[in-house]
């Protein structure tokens, strides 16, 4: 399997995030990622208004920001780009 990159994470996240609001643990399976690698990457997320978190009956649940959309959209145009030429 092929080592992943950073944005390649971030991009992961967001992408799952785009359908809808999820758990950590449920970003956690889907990223494939461990409980701290989850913890990082949320809260790099957070802390740059790229997703948003909030609690439902007491749990924590994160959602995509706007500007999280306009980032996963802007990548997925260049990844589209990269792969045409």
């Amino acid at each position: 399997m092929k080592r992943r990159t950073k944005h390649e994470i971030f991009m992961e996240i967001l992408k799952s995030l785009s359908e809808g609001k999820k758990r950590g643990i449920q970003i956690m399976y889907q990223a494939r990622l461990s409980y701290a690698q989850t913890k990082f990457y949320l809260n790099f997320l957070l802390r740059n208004n790229l997703v948003y978190q909030e609690e439902q009956y007491g749990i924590k649940v994160y959602g995509i920001t706007q500007k999280g959309k306009e980032l996963l959209e802007n990548y997925k145009r260049i990844q589209k780009a990269i792969a045409e030429v």
